[in-house]
């Protein structure tokens, strides 16, 4: 081919691809035109959940068909549940709102939580960003640095109900033995974590990671709590000779249960839109997601937070949540008997 073919070849083949890219483009615009999208936080202001969701508001509209303000906004209530029944039966099914989703409100609809009015995977799952590990705290003045200790002392723990700070200690106490004691009445880990200080609980269990080491550096530079175990797919570097779950068991018949009760933290900080979404919505959403996650700002912005990112992209996260629902009835008996 002359070499005036070759470029008029080539001029051809870059008008086709700006044409295919501006017709994605109008495509997209048309189907998500939002000059404003809610962002509803299912926790209280300064938890973990509530952190990860302001600084993903800060950066995902420009990644959003026509730059939209994200306007993050709390929706607290009964550790998220009240969050999860708004997505799935209120919430507009045009992007226009989008949630946080406690990991924890996965399980409910399955163990038959009363009031849990939806079914987990029909939620559009847009994405997580991180992965989490649980741990157990226990105050440093009461030298507690294992939780097989407390098979024969007992540790008061501050609660808040319908969160993993409950259901957590309420499954050590079953599968480890511990003698943990509960006590309720805090509205969120912000206000267990002042109790630690002034004394009035002695830990905290179910406690995120990502959460503890961004909201509380001091506690783990200065050695003001003991992990005393770690729960969750596997042990982690940050946590070496801190106990795990799987090392504590009392029977090994326990852990088809821990599997599936460690399978809600691959989706340690998830986000969802109503179900029924249009698959345009759906996708625009998903890949403005993922794209926020890599961005360098966003990224600075966790970074200076102390707040880890390992995203689990929105399809992903979907195809999780249908393998937990399709855990055994035998194993999901036993987890709601237990919690």
């Amino acid at each position: 081919m002359k070499a005036g073919g070759i470029r008029t070849a080539g001029m051809i083949v870059a008008m086709v691809c700006a044409a295919a890219t501006s017709a994605l483009a109008q495509s997209a615009s048309s189907v998500f035109n939002h000059k404003e999208v809610t962002m509803l936080i299912p926790s209280a202001v300064g938890g973990g959940y509530d952190r990860y969701a302001r600084i993903l508001a800060r950066h995902m509209g420009k990644y959003l068909p026509g730059h939209p303000s994200v306007l993050p906004k709390g929706m607290p209530g009964a550790g998220g549940l009240v969050l999860a029944n708004f997505m799935y039966s209120k919430a507009p099914r045009d992007g226009s709102v989008i949630g946080g989703m406690q990991n924890e409100r996965i399980y409910d609809p399955m163990l038959g939580v009363e009031n849990a009015n939806y079914k987990s995977s029909e939620l559009t799952w847009l994405g997580s960003i991180n992965q989490t590990t649980n741990v157990c705290a226990a105050w440093h003045t009461t030298g507690v640095k294992s939780a097989a200790e407390l098979r024969s002392k007992e540790l008061v723990v501050g609660v808040s109900s319908n969160t993993s700070t409950e259901s957590v200690a309420r499954l050590l106490n079953q599968v480890v033995g511990t003698k943990l004691k509960l006590v309720f009445g805090y509205p969120g880990t912000n206000e267990i974590q002042m109790a630690m200080e002034r004394g009035e609980v002695e830990g905290a269990c179910g406690l995120g990671w990502d959460s503890l080491i961004s909201g509380k550096p001091d506690w783990i530079r200065d050695k003001m709590v003991n992990i005393f175990i770690q729960m969750g797919a596997e042990p982690i570097d940050d946590l070496k000779g801190s106990p795990f779950i799987y090392d504590l068991l009392q029977s090994q018949a326990d852990k088809p249960l821990i599997d599936f009760l460690v399978g809600r933290m691959y989706l340690g900080r998830p986000f969802v839109g109503p179900p029924g979404m249009p698959a345009g919505v759906t996708k625009v959403l998903r890949d403005a997601f993922m794209e926020t996650v890599k961005d360098p700002e966003f990224l600075a912005e966790a970074q200076k937070g102390l707040m880890p990112v390992l995203p689990v992209p929105g399809d992903v996260a979907q195809g999780h949540v249908e393998k937990l629902e399709k855990t055994t009835p035998e194993v999901i008996e036993r987890a709601r008997t237990m919690l």
